[in-house]
């Protein structure tokens, strides 16, 4: 977890750096095509940005792609690992001469994701990175976060980050088991690390909406392998389950507290979407 979201910010600085340094001295064309060759550097795949592509600096630093992919592993069943309609980041100016980042808004679009597992249980989400310098670039990374000091992530606000109508697809090649979710629409909000961070999204799944809640008392202590109080509630027309209780971060994820599942009707939640969406029609009286 913890490393997931330092390198979305140490893109999102890298981002920074591109707007309001890069544009004066080299020609869009060229930072996309690095771009794009440093994406194929790090995930072995074909990677393409078709659509727009834009760098701003006033008001804020803005980076705009569109039509980005990113191919499959070899033998899957779909012709791209990812699709994203649209990216948009945007990151106020001011505060990055103090050093801390305030990310106005990270917003993805339309992202299309297809997860699969291989007859051999091989995952196509497992990256071999051009040039195999796999393990010892991690190891050399997680001496850092023993240290002790302080948070590369202190200075980070993420004011609206938002994933909108997003598809996932999810298959496995061993079971022949498969799952999809429709329409997934997330929002996030973090004031600082110190702060609550509040997860609100839905999304369809079965045909039926599910609406998703979460809220984390201090991500800080979280990331850095510590107790934190947690609250989520998932609820769909069925059925609502709430959990309140405390998560660790430490080799690896684990929470406890109580779970509260209410079903107000078994016979339902039996039915199913669809016979629950059909609605009884009145008989016609003939007597007339």
């Amino acid at each position: 977890m913890k490393k997931l979201i330092i390198g979305l910010v140490a893109i999102v600085v890298l981002l920074v750096v591109v707007v309001l340094v890069i544009p004066f001295f080299i020609p869009l064309d060229t930072i996309k095509a690095e771009l794009i060759a440093q994406a194929k550097q790090a995930t072995g795949r074909d990677v393409r940005i078709d659509g727009d592509f834009k760098l701003s600096i006033f008001p804020n630093a803005e980076f705009v792609a569109g039509k980005i992919s990113v191919g499959n592993a070899k033998g899957g069943k779909a012709d791209n690992m990812a699709t994203i309609e649209r990216v948009n980041v945007s990151v106020a100016l001011m505060p990055l001469i103090s050093g801390n980042v305030d990310v106005n808004s990270f917003v993805i679009e339309k992202p299309v994701i297809n997860l699969e597992i291989d007859k051999n249980g091989k995952p196509n989400w497992e990256f071999a990175a051009a040039g195999g310098a796999g393990s010892k670039p991690a190891a050399a990374e997680s001496k850092p976060a023993e240290g002790g000091g302080g948070s590369p992530l202190a200075g980070i606000t993420l004011d609206d980050v938002r994933l909108v109508d997003g598809t996932i697809t999810y298959s496995d090649a061993r079971s022949g088991a498969s799952h999809r979710l429709d329409a997934i629409n997330w929002k996030v909000a973090l004031p600082s690390l110190t702060d609550p961070v509040a997860v609100n999204g839905d999304f369809v799944w079965n045909k039926e909406k599910i609406d998703i809640t979460l809220t984390l008392a201090t991500p800080d202590t979280l990331l850095n392998a510590k107790k934190t109080n947690i609250e989520t509630s998932i609820s769909a027309a069925p059925v609502k389950l709430d959990f309140k209780g405390s998560a660790t971060n430490a080799k690896t994820l684990s929470a406890g507290g109580a779970v509260t599942l209410d079903v107000p009707s078994i016979r339902k939640l039996a039915l199913g979407p669809d016979r629950r969406s059909m609605r009884r029609v009145p008989a016609t009286d003939h007597s007339r």
